[in-house]
């Protein structure tokens, strides 16, 4: 594969997913609004104070206090590098640094198909399945880390297959140090780099080193952070999501009643079917948000082919942790949206296994239909891709456009919000009033 079918894959990716960011002219949902506030809050004052509440988790009861007391502030900080390089101090400038960091998905999963495959085909169908990802295309050009998990997410699949040579393991730890600073799970990716570290015995010491200054060189400072801001290595909020009954204890205002005490007094009846409810929720994103319905069987052939390599099962070992953590420890978080974001780490490669099955599929149709290989690969391809085309259109018209392309239902949520504060301004709130 040479540069030229990168570079195609790039600006292609730039243009379809500018597409998708056209009419957004708002952050859209809370997350992507926090992270968007937290960015226009660095670029104008250079301060990771939040001059707002959000959550009553942490015991802090005045404004401005110390920001990502819940969240990690990766894609905070790209908003805001994004609007000082661009010089447009608003949401236009803050999404333009998510928009090209999703133009290097179809990149990255160009990439990672013909490491698997060695074909030029696999490749470039695996990247037209990065363009059409169904359920993630209103997300892949806000203020959120859905780009950035999966462009992480396909570096650390490249670099697991260099790991013999001790300048990838030292970027293994990188991508779990940027990997965490970009969401709290990514602890589990910083305990799959120790773990490729240690399978070579040899040097084994030696490569678990790389791996901690790695990833201390990019954590080691925020963690000297949080703790000197709030006496905590880890964010405050995130730990009170152990002891939580319900989803809406995030917005208790006594954070002391959110303890192990208090869960444990719900019955393991209560606490078990939570549980459960988490694991079909999150089972149900794996499938049809993952595996985009029609992809999930060509990722299972695709995974079972190249089951052995180390570079596909760590990454699905991991996917299987946070499963397992998003659906027993954080069930509610998880369910709501923690899964979602997560999983999108494995994304570019689960495009790339679903163009493998697709590969392994046709030449089992050659041999035992006699298909001509070349027209049954363009023909079933090509309708692939537009399927998945139609439904991403259909699933964007639906959260983003709604009724009325001049009035975009994704933008309505920032709209209420300046009206909220319009109001306030009116009956004479001061910012220091809570």
């Amino acid at each position: 594969m040479n540069w030229k079918g990168y570079l195609t894959a790039f600006l292609t990716g730039i243009l379809i997913f500018s597409l998708y960011a056209y009419i957004q002219s708002a952050p859209g949902y809370m997350d992507a609004e926090y992270y968007y506030g937290m960015g226009l809050r660095m670029a104008k004052h250079s301060t990771l104070s939040e001059p707002f509440l959000w959550n009553y988790l942490h015991s802090i009861r005045e404004v401005p206090h110390p920001g990502f007391t819940y969240w990690m502030p990766m894609p905070a900080i790209i908003a805001a590098a994004s609007m000082l390089l661009t010089g447009l101090v608003n949401f236009l400038g803050a999404k333009i640094g998510s928009i090209l960091i999703a133009g290097f998905v179809p990149v990255i999963t160009v990439k990672i198909a013909y490491a698997l495959s060695r074909k030029r085909s696999t490749s470039f169908l695996a990247g037209a399945f990065s363009i059409v990802p169904v359920f993630y295309s209103p997300f892949l050009g806000t203020t959120d880390s859905f780009g950035l998990m999966m462009v992480l997410g396909g570096l650390f699949f490249l670099a697991i297959r260099q790991n013999n040579k001790n300048e990838y393991i030292f970027l293994l730890g990188l991508l779990a140090g940027f990997i965490h600073l970009t969401r709290t799970d990514g602890l589990i990716w910083l305990l799959m780099a120790t773990f490729v570290a240690i399978r070579k015995k040899e040097h084994s010491v030696r490569r678990i080193g790389l791996v901690l200054a790695g990833y201390t060189i990019v954590m080691g400072p925020w963690l000297i952070r949080n703790l000197t801001s709030f006496g905590s290595l880890l964010p405050v909020g995130t730990i009170k999501n152990f002891w939580m009954t319900e989803y809406n204890d995030l917005f208790v205002y006594w954070p002391s009643q959110i303890t192990y005490e208090n869960w444990i007094q719900q019955g393991w009846r209560v606490i078990i079917s939570n549980m459960a409810g988490a694991l079909v929720a999150n089972l149900k994103t794996l499938l049809f948000v993952q595996g985009q319905i029609l992809l999930a069987p060509l990722i299972g052939l695709g995974f079972w082919i190249h089951k052995k390599e180390e570079a596909v099962w760590v990454p699905f070992t991991a996917l299987g942790l946070i499963y397992i953590v998003m659906t027993i420890i954080f069930p509610f978080a998880g369910s709501r949206g923690g899964f979602l974001h997560s999983g999108a780490a494995l994304q570019p490669l689960m495009w790339s296994l679903a163009g493998c099955g697709f590969e392994r599929l046709i030449n089992l149709g050659v041999q035992k239909r006699n298909w001509e290989k070349g027209k049954a690969a363009i023909l079933f391809g090509l309708s692939l891709i537009i399927v998945l085309a139609c439904a991403t259109a259909f699933v964007y018209l639906e959260r983003v456009v709604g009724g009325d392309f001049r009035a975009p239902i994704w933008n309505q949520s920032y709209k209420n919000g300046l009206e909220i504060d319009k109001i306030l301004e009116e009956i004479g709130a001061q910012p220091y009033e809570i």
